[in-house]
């Protein structure tokens, strides 16, 4: 009976890789990132030298400023000098006064400002030389005015020069121009040759992701071509199933009309005839199975309920001569895969046939067959309003070949059987683990069918 069942191992098994892309478009992708990466290094290096150019425009702008006030602090010393001189008023030493005063502070500022640069440092202490001399000089012509007066004083500041300061302060700015060129331009230079690094970066990225994009839309198509395939394979291997199984249905019903016919003919011999009907009921009970599978639109999978309830009608007609009162069908609907069913309608097949031969069944004391369905398990019920089983009534006692059948395929279903006593007549109920769509079963029970 088992090779008249679909075989579970037809069906494609599809297992989803890991990893959909080839290695080419994996390799592609890799080096996008990796070039992204190197441009965000390249981005992070470019910012940071952009940061410390302005820093240090920022801090030469700050030692200009510097140099700026050393130079106004001259001027405001040489002017202060000159009104002195020239109205001999006390009051026009004040600027003078402020210049003294903030010269030399000034000088300690704008040493510290370019305590980095040795050049900037020498300028700067030969400008603190000559700004100490200035300021001595200045106190003298200061003196001389007010002791000998104008002439004196103008004959003293006709000497005088502060050339040598105002060419220190100059040749001081030089240097520090000189600096903040030479640094434009070596980060201009590592500028442009990050922005050409991050160019190439850039180039590369966008040539790989066009690799990428079309490797990756290659892959795209291959699966989808191969999705095809698999789907029209599905749908032969579909249509072949359908074949096979309007085949066998065909051969398993020429089978059964034989042994009908067989049947009759040796109506004389009842233990023959008996043994005829029930290969008949067997052959029947697999066709009928075929059946459901070729009219099925998933040809390896049964609805369980109606199967149940269809080969109960066939029963009913051929063991009450069509009376359906004798036989009462409940089955709850549930799919289960097709070799399964076959086995179920075997021991449905045999149950009802056993309550038939031993129950004196009729309209007032029929058969009930009860199927019900849940996550967990399958179970199924027979019973009658016979005489009921012995006491001692053991499975494995009993000699009967359809018995020893049905254990069999209780068995195969990885279920037992047991005898309810707790209603009049016989009631043996089947439970079954609940099957996945590929026949295993959910979980797995061996149990010693019960005792009588």
């Amino acid at each position: 009976m088992e090779t008249a069942a679909r075989p579970a191992s037809l069906g494609l098994k599809r297992l989803a890789p890991a990893w959909l892309m080839d290695a080419k478009a994996t390799r592609a992708i890799v080096g996008v990132l990796v070039l992204m990466m190197v441009g965000l290094l390249l981005s992070a290096t470019l910012m940071r030298q952009l940061r410390e150019t302005w820093d240090w425009v920022s801090h030469t702008r700050e030692v200009q400023s510097k140099i700026d006030e050393v130079a106004w602090d001259v001027l405001a010393l040489q002017a202060g000098l000159r009104s002195y001189i020239l109205t001999g008023d006390e009051a026009q030493l004040a600027l003078r006064n402020q210049a003294q005063a903030e010269l030399l502070p000034d000088l300690r500022d704008l040493a510290a400002l370019t305590r980095g640069d040795p050049i900037s440092q020498q300028e700067v202490e030969s400008l603190r030389a000559l700004a100490q001399e200035r300021l001595a000089h200045v106190d003298a012509l200061i003196a001389v005015r007010r002791q000998d007066g104008l002439e004196a004083a103008r004959t003293l500041a006709a000497l005088d020069s502060d050339a040598h300061l105002t060419a220190a302060i100059a040749r001081l700015r030089q240097e520090e121009d000189r600096i903040l060129k030479d640094h434009l331009a070596r980060e201009r230079q590592r500028s442009w040759l990050v922005f050409g690094a991050l160019g190439l970066t850039g180039a590369l990225a966008i040539g790989l992701a066009a690799v990428a994009a079309f490797m990756l839309n290659r892959t795209l198509a291959l699966r989808e071509t191969v999705l095809v395939e698999q789907k029209n394979l599905l749908a032969q291997k579909d249509l072949m199933m359908r074949e096979v199984d309007h085949r066998v249905r065909n051969s398993l019903t020429l089978i059964y009309t034989l042994l009908t016919l067989h049947r009759r003919q040796v109506a004389e011999n009842p233990d023959l005839a008996r043994h005829l009907d029930d290969a008949a009921h067997r052959v029947m009970t697999v066709a009928k199975v075929h059946e459901r599978l070729y009219r099925s639109e998933t040809p390896d999978q049964i609805e369980i309920g109606g199967y149940v309830r269809e080969l109960c009608r066939d029963l009913a007609g051929s063991l009450a001569q069509g009376s359906e009162d004798f036989l009462r069908v409940q089955a709850a609907p549930a799919t289960m895969p097709g070799e399964k069913a076959v086995l179920i309608g075997l021991i449905v097949t045999e149950l009802v046939t056993n309550a038939f031969k031993y129950a004196h069944v009729s309209a007032m004391a029929p058969v009930t067959v009860s199927l019900e369905s849940s996550a967990d398990e399958l179970r199924l019920s027979v019973a009658d309003q016979g005489p009921g089983l012995p006491e001692d009534f053991r499975f494995e006692a009993s000699g009967g070949l359809g018995m020893r059948v049905v254990l069999m395929l209780v068995g195969q279903l990885e279920g037992h059987l047991d005898v309810n006593r707790e209603h009049p007549g016989a009631r043996f109920v089947v439970t079954i683990p609940a099957f996945t769509k590929t026949g295993a079963p959910h979980q797995t029970r061996t149990e010693t069918p019960a005792a009588g």
